[in-house]
């Protein structure tokens, strides 16, 4: 959850109050420009499954006072995508009171159209304004192009978090208790390799990477959490397409490891099952298996407990997917447990989606997860 200021947060909860973007741009650590116009059309969103999980599209309008041409034609332009990051900053307004928000920190990863508008003054052209789309992209995209140039050993063995420094060059901010990394992994030279190592260190660590709004690299808590909103639907909310589904896809009641030791040497260990209630690997639904691998598990102790970490998680079920759309709110990120509160049931999920729009609105995709050996699905 985003921290903003105790005002700004009365504000969020009235939903009465409206909202613009600005965007600041920089190339390393020089701010190029500062509060450029963006268009009614931007659009930012964070996708918690995706390998680059935040993402945006903003069209800049502006007037330069010299009347020089933002438009890109190299790749130290103001605008380009070879470096250039853009950091939009969300401007909330009721009555009197004003606060600004940082959305995030961008790299700019495309630029699909540019154009200029030019006025011949005397001999000289003046460009009257500029035009110009940008896409952009968090900056574990810059992880991900990023490769090996050889095979490489993890340096910080007891300590996953600053081997993740280490991998990403990101500033880290901590979320959970660090593990130690095996020194008998190997980075692979592959297409995305350092993403992949970072994502499999924050698996092991226990979650998903995510950048935050400050541009520092953080890990998502998997599951349910505590709640940090809860929607009244009909109230300032607007639930859409809500209906109850089941499905026993990807719904396990065994798990098989398949782990090696420092040596390279099989570590053997039973399988984690389910032996009561209606998911038992001997009653009606049958056995289910899922075959998990990791790499940092290197004793019999830590398969053990990694079998039955994994049983936890996959023998639960979504049981669907709700999308809500409410008053923009910056505080609610992708990873924190929200609930939707309505006449007879309350359904409790996590954000697997947040997307900002330009007038002012948020549409959530809510992953509502039920415990299937619960007698009571919805009642939270």
């Amino acid at each position: 959850m985003r921290d903003v200021s105790v005002e700004l947060a009365r504000v969020l909860e009235g939903g009465q109050f409206e909202t613009s973007l600005t965007l600041d741009v920089f190339y390393g650590a020089e701010r190029r420009l500062q509060s450029l116009t963006v268009d009614s059309s931007w659009e930012l969103r964070w996708v918690k499954s995706a390998d680059v999980p935040g993402a945006g599209s903003v069209l800049v309008q502006v007037q330069m006072p010299d009347g020089s041409s933002l438009t890109p034609r190299e790749f130290t332009a103001r605008l380009a995508p070879f470096g250039q990051e853009a950091v939009p900053l969300l401007t909330i307004r009721a009555g009197h009171f004003s606060e600004t928000v940082q959305a995030g920190r961008f790299r700019i990863a495309e630029v699909p159209s540019a154009r200029d508008e030019q006025l011949r003054h005397s001999v000289r052209v003046i460009t009257v304004g500029s035009y110009v789309k940008l896409g952009l992209l968090d900056h574990l995209d810059a992880v991900r192009e990023a490769g090996f140039t050889r095979p490489e050993k993890p340096v910080h063995t007891t300590d996953a978090w600053q081997e993740l420094a280490r991998l990403t060059g990101m500033r880290i901010v901590r979320s959970m208790p660090t593990v130690a990394v095996p020194e008998s992994i190997t980075y692979e030279l592959i297409e995305g390799g350092r993403l992949r190592a970072a994502q499999e260190i924050a698996a092991a660590i226990g979650g998903t990477l995510y950048v935050r709004a400050d541009g520092a690299l953080t890990v998502l808590r998997d599951g349910l959490g505590t709640p940090v909103r809860r929607f009244k639907i009909g109230d300032e909310s607007t639930l859409l397409g809500l209906e109850y589904a089941m499905s026993s896809e990807g719904v396990k009641n065994e798990v098989v490891g398949i782990f090696e030791d420092d040596e390279r040497k099989p570590i053997v260990v039973p399988p984690a099952q389910i032996q009561d209630g209606p998911l038992r690997v001997s009653g009606p639904f049958g056995r289910r298996t899922h075959y998990h691998r990791s790499e940092f598990v290197k004793t019999v102790t830590q398969a053990t407990a990694e079998l039955a970490k994994v049983l936890a998680q996959v023998s639960q079920m979504k049981a669907f997917r709700v999308p809500v759309t409410v008053a923009l709110d910056p505080r609610v990120e992708v990873g924190d447990t929200v609930e939707l509160e309505q006449a007879t049931q309350t359904y409790r999920g996590v954000v697997a989606e947040v997307s900002w729009q330009a007038d002012g609105s948020m549409t959530l995709q809510v992953d509502v997860y039920r415990v299937i050996d619960e007698a009571n699905l919805l009642g939270v």
